[in-house]
């Protein structure tokens, strides 16, 4: 819970993540800690109660009605499901489709592509997850030549002692040693 100097109540759990997230969002909360020269230390924290996890929207919402921090507070909702988490929301078919359609065809901008490109800079990704990745990119392969199926380019290129398969799949050359091979289609 947090408490201004003028007595108004916001009853919440993140702390952190609203001093984080302050200049984001337009509800009232985060336009007061924007409005106070120190941010979200201008208001006294109270830790009301501990409560396991899957209790947290439930006792949101009771100390919001308890203390008309809707009316009298910074709180905007006093219903649990709408006390800021959507934990445990599925969305229906419809609300996929509808998210889906107005994230089609956007991309992202030339500074946001250099900050995700920076972000991922030195990464070093885990022996499994590379194996996954590997797996998921991997298709099967067919020599027209004499009919025998691959799992992988590699396999093919190994069993034949060639190189140059992936590019006579993907149309950049003709053959490789004399066979033709092609990805499988599904």
């Amino acid at each position: 819970m947090a408490v201004s100097d003028t007595g108004k109540v916001y009853i919440e759990r993140r702390k952190y993540e609203h001093q984080r997230d302050c200049l984001k969002y337009q509800n009232k909360f985060s336009k007061a800690i924007r409005s106070r020269t120190n941010g979200v230390n201008d208001f006294e924290w109270h830790q009301l109660i501990r409560v396991p996890i899957e209790h947290l929207d439930w006792v949101e919402a009771k100390f919001i009605a308890e203390f008309g921090s809707v009316e009298n507070g910074y709180n905007t909702d006093k219903t649990p499901p709408v006390t800021g988490s959507r934990r445990g929301w599925k969305p229906s078919e419809e609300t996929r489709r509808k998210i889906s359609s107005t994230l089609r065809g956007r991309t992202h901008s030339t500074e946001t592509r250099l900050k995700m490109s920076r972000a991922r800079k030195g990464v070093k990704f885990s022996i499994e997850h590379r194996h996954k990745v590997v797996a998921g990119r991997r298709r099967a392969v067919i020599c027209i030549t004499d009919g025998r199926r691959f799992d992988s380019v590699r396999q093919a290129e190994e069993f034949y002692k060639l190189k140059h398969v992936g590019c006579v799949c993907r149309g950049a050359r003709k053959s490789a040693g004399g066979f033709v091979f092609r990805y499988e289609q599904f």
